[in-house]
C-alpha cells in the first residue's frame, strides 16, 4: 500500500508542477497580447495585475512549504520512533 502512496505523491507533485507551468505560459501569452495596454493604463494599484499575481504567488509558495515541512516532520518522527524500536530491540538482545 506503500507503493500506491508514493504513486499519488509523486502525480500530485507532476500535477502541481504543470499547472504552475502552463499558468505562467498563460501569462505570458496575456502580457504579450494585450496585457501590456491594461497594465500602462492602470491607475489604481490595485488593479495592477503584477501586485495580484505576486500576492498569488507568496500565497502558493508560503502554502507549499508549509505542507512541506508538515511532512518533513512526519517523516521525521517515522524515522526516530523506527530508530527507538531498533535500538530498544538490540538492547533487549544484549
Amino acid at each position: 500500500m506503500k507503493w500506491l502512496k508514493n504513486i499519488f505523491n509523486q502525480t500530485l507533485v507532476a500535477l502541481i508542477a504543470a499547472a504552475l507551468m502552463i499558468s505562467f505560459a498563460l501569462f505570458v501569452y496575456w502580457l504579450l497580447n494585450g496585457g501590456a495596454g491594461l497594465i500602462e493604463n492602470s491607475q489604481n494599484p490595485f488593479t495592477n495585475p503584477f501586485l495580484w499575481g505576486a500576492i498569488i504567488i507568496a500565497g502558493l509558495v508560503s502554502g507549499a512549504s508549509r505542507l512541506w515541512r508538515k511532512y518533513a516532520e512526519r517523516q521525521f518522527i517515522k524515522k526516530l520512533e523506527n530508530n527507538r524500536k531498533f535500538n530498544n530491540c538490540n538492547q533487549s538482545k544484549d
